[in-house]
């Protein structure tokens, strides 16, 4: 152990480089870059009431306050990302989640009660250095760009081989 304790005084923490965990002496193992990141892509949202809306307060963190009954936002992303690391946006990555309108004494903010992610560097990286509740799951979301009268989007989320969250729009208006 002697050995190895002069390796760990040899590397100080101060020669750790990298954005996020993990940390290393070139700094090669962050999954991202720091900010800013850049992302282009498209989102579908929609917003609903519960047909039962305690079942909203069942996900949500007893210290946040929410109304009786909340409009809660089912969202999905279809984007791409350049990591932090510069350059433009090529990873793709989607994402879809279900949200609550919540707020913390006078801080209003939405609570992602479940998100998944289909890209695995994403799904590190919100976790542990954002500290969001993300998981890995399979997303696609399909339909024109343009979202003209006619234009039906989708979007789906499959977790573990089951169907998950499923919404089809067709716009009746541009």
């Amino acid at each position: 152990l002697g050995g190895l304790g002069r390796l760990a005084e040899a590397v100080a923490v101060e020669q750790w480089r990298g954005f996020a965990n993990p940390r290393t002496v070139r700094g090669l193992a962050s999954p991202y870059g720091p900010p800013p990141w850049r992302l282009v892509g498209r989102a579908l949202g929609v917003w609903f009431r519960l047909a039962d809306p305690s079942e909203a307060r069942r996900l949500v963190p007893g210290a946040l306050a929410m109304d009786d009954d909340p409009i809660v936002g089912a969202r999905f992303w279809d984007l791409q990302h350049d990591c932090g690391l510069g350059g433009p946006p090529v990873v793709p990555m989607r994402e879809a989640s279900v949200v609550f309108p919540v707020a913390f004494h006078d801080l209003h903010a939405d609570y992602a009660a479940h998100m998944y992610a289909d890209e695995p560097a994403y799904v590190a990286f919100a976790r542990e250095v954002m500290g969001w509740p993300v998981r890995s799951g399979r997303v696609a979301v399909s339909g024109r760009s343009a979202l003209e009268a006619g234009a039906r989007v989708t979007g789906m989320l499959e977790r573990e081989g089951e169907l998950a969250m499923h919404m089809a729009l067709k716009l009746t208006e541009p």
